[in-house]
């Protein structure tokens, strides 16, 4: 089998001749325009009509871009994991592509080649309640998550692609794919935390510094935990690989997030490279594991051309939103009712409860105030913000709130977290799943 590196996520496997495109974002501006290629990447259509599948892990936009997946032939079927709920599983039919759902651990043959889609947790309910920290009624479904791994082979050679699954979640099914697999032969294994923290958080500089560090580090350490726990005879560091553009470039300097290349070192300095050994590639080049040979020398990132393509290029973008009218506060208004039903329905349903206090800047003047504890919505004066002790503040640009709050299907808080759109305080600073679980119903 070879292994062709594009960008990010997106590889393309190929078994002799079968091949398979995982995780397609090959076009800039994914997360509502804030998320963008370095190196940029040079899209052509063509060199994707010989593809026989595409497998997609997960439904964030860095994975599943629907820009991208419009460019490419519908006929080619599409694997995704049997996903209790279906609206991932809508969302790519909608396209126009056929979806084929693969159960959860069950290796599957396609056409020279077995796919095995897993779940990050297994569809174990126990490993993603104690994650959350709550009780998820429907856990009779089998799986909350959204992260899959996927085993690719070929009844000789195998190649595990560990995606976007937290080490956390993900650590006790690596290991039960360890055993399935006794001997793997390519590990994909990400090596970045994305997400906006410590960068959209309200800290001074020091802290913003430490705590960049420390998540950088932490998601090194997994990735290496990942190479330790399924012992691949070679890994390939990849996704994760972005620059934000736009009035957010900024913003990158606190992501907590290595480039291709700090990755690739630190992991060569901290792996056994007699015992696992690290390939890194150039966009489009390949590995072949039949002959152990990478198809073209790599090319390290230079930092002066880095930083010159987003301050001349990327951070003239304009984000997705940003022709969109403002709207106004009664516009904002009259959608809040609704969207906090559907807010407390998901609160009880996951049987949870907190004295924290989410808060929404409106205007200058005005913040919406809505408790976990069963209480109703307020609209508040914004010095009264001061009041709660316990609370998680937040802002964005109203354009993209109007947005989430009555375009769903489109815009979500998750991605607009993850896009780095919104401006966070956390007091105190404790990261809760459950309260963002809910957040993420707050919309018409």
């Amino acid at each position: 089998m070879k292994i062709t590196y594009l960008q990010n996520a997106s590889v393309i496997i190929d078994n002799n001749g079968e091949k398979i495109l995982c995780d397609p974002w090959l076009i800039d501006g994914c997360y509502y325009g804030s998320w963008h290629h370095y190196p940029k990447f040079e899209f052509n259509q063509k060199e994707f009509d010989d593809i026989d599948y595409i497998y997609i892990s997960h439904i964030h936009p860095d994975h599943f871009d629907i820009r991208t997946l419009e460019k490419l032939r519908k006929d080619i079927p599409v694997l995704i994991h049997e996903f209790p709920q279906k609206y991932f599983k809508k969302a790519i039919e909608g396209i126009g592509f056929n979806v084929e759902e693969i159960p959860n651990n069950k290796r599957t043959k396609l056409g020279k080649t077995w796919i095995n889609i897993i779940a990050a947790d297994n569809c174990d309910p126990s490993i993603c309640s104690k994650a959350f920290g709550c009780d998820f009624e429907f856990n009779k479904f089998g799986t909350s998550q959204m992260d899959t791994f996927s085993v690719i082979d070929n009844d000789d050679q195998v190649i595990v692609n560990s995606n976007d699954c937290a080490y956390e979640i993900g650590e006790s099914t690596a290991k039960m794919i360890s055993a399935q697999y006794s001997n793997v032969d390519l590990l994909l294994v990400g090596y970045n935390g994305a997400s906006d923290y410590p960068s959209r958080y309200d800290f001074d500089e020091d802290t913003k510094k430490k705590e960049s560090t420390k998540k950088k580090l932490r998601r090194l350490q997994n990735a290496i935990d990942y190479i330790n726990l399924i012992n691949p005879k070679f890994y390939l560091p990849f996704a994760g690989r972005y620059i934000l553009g736009g009035k957010l470039t900024p913003f990158m300097k606190y992501k907590g997030e290595s480039t291709l290349d700090e990755a690739f070192n630190y992991l060569s300095e901290n792996v056994d490279q007699k015992k696992n050994k690290g390939i890194i590639l150039n966009s489009k080049s390949y590995f072949d594991l039949d002959t152990q040979h990478i198809s073209e020398k790599y090319i390290s990132e230079n930092k002066i051309d880095r930083e010159n393509y987003i301050q001349n290029t990327l951070s003239k973008l304009k984000l997705d939103y940003e022709d969109d009218s403002f709207p106004t506060l009664n516009s904002l208004l009259e959608l809040i009712p609704e969207a906090y039903l559907k807010f407390e329905k998901t609160r009880k349903r996951i049987k949870y409860s907190t004295d924290i206090v989410i808060l929404i800047k409106l205007s200058e003047n005005k913040s919406l105030s809505i408790p976990l504890d069963g209480s109703n919505y307020k609209i508040i004066s914004s010095k009264e913000t001061t009041n709660f002790k316990k609370k998680i503040s937040l802002s964005l640009d109203l354009r993209l709130f109007f947005n989430i709050l009555q375009n769903s299907k489109q815009y979500n808080w998750n991605s607009a977290a993850i896009g780095c759109h919104i401006s966070w305080k956390r007091v105190p600073n404790i990261y809760d799943k459950s309260l963002m679980y809910c957040l993420n119903s707050f919309h018409v």
